[in-house]
């Protein structure tokens, strides 16, 4: 009962250049086991990179760590539904 669902409505323009800047980190760090990844067409919006890309650092890390998204959460004004 404890869980709450939030929205996060986020411009389209922002959800690209998130994707595509962190997919061009992942690409450029190696795999657990030491690989190279390889290209796919996979990406993943996720609400904090740094917990999953660990290189992750300056102004990426500020622009994509914890809390990135919280701007966005219940973002129903940019839709301009008055």
């Amino acid at each position: 009962m404890g869980n709450t669902l939030y929205i996060f409505i986020i411009p389209s323009a922002v959800v690209a250049k998130a994707l595509h800047e962190m997919n061009g980190v992942w690409m450029n760090t190696l795999s657990k086991n030491g690989i190279v990844h390889k290209a796919t067409q996979m990406r993943r919006l996720l609400p904090d990179y740094s917990r999953t890309l660990k290189r992750l650092s300056g102004v990426l890390l500020k622009n994509y760590g914890r809390g990135w998204i919280e701007p966005y959460k219940e973002n129903w004004r940019i839709l301009n539904l008055d």
